[in-house]
């Protein structure tokens, strides 16, 4: 898996590594005016064609390696990846391969609203999972403990996980906010 971190990603200008680390240059639907629109008026997500044809995911917004951006465009590509390669959806990947190890039981996929009106969050506003597009058809990763505690225990029993000399791999660059 090492040597796939530093090669061009799916014929790409830009690494698997430098997905991961927001260093691609991908462009994210964030910041695209009928993307906040569509989701306040409560309209159906549009495929992943029709996104990475409205975000222009085709073009960079920087070239990479030489930037920093949090682009959930990028994380749709990582997502995609996961499923090619082994065979499954990512809901079922997260719980094989990541929270089945660390015994969050309760931790799943929320594919429509009613999944998330029944978190600790609620969904109040009827926003529906499928906008956020890293995930699986896409959903959030969610279960009834508050996000931070989720954070703790994935980040706790991470760290004891990941050998320390691996452990450079998830630093964030330095950055001008």
């Amino acid at each position: 898996m090492g040597a796939e971190l530093d090669e061009p990603f799916e014929g790409r200008p830009y690494t698997l590594r430098q997905l991961l680390q927001h260093q691609a240059g991908v462009p994210d639907y964030g910041s695209i005016p009928s993307y906040h629109e569509a989701v306040r008026r409560g309209e159906n997500p549009w495929d992943v064609g029709q996104l990475l044809d409205r975000v222009g995911a085709d073009r960079l917004d920087f070239e990479p390696g030489h930037g920093w951006r949090y682009p959930n465009v990028g994380y749709l590509f990582v997502r995609q990846k996961i499923e090619e390669k082994i065979g499954r959806d990512i809901g079922s990947a997260l719980k094989e391969l990541v929270f089945g190890d660390l015994g969050l039981t309760s931790v799943r996929i929320v594919t429509t609203a009613e999944d998330l009106a029944d978190t600790a969050w609620g969904n109040n506003s009827g926003y529906d999972p499928g906008w956020v597009y890293h995930e699986d058809r896409p959903g959030l990763v969610v279960n009834r403990c508050t996000v931070a505690g989720l954070l703790w225990k994935i980040a706790s029993e991470f760290s004891r996980k990941v050998p320390t000399g691996k452990r450079d791999f998830f630093k964030i660059p330095s950055r001008d906010f």
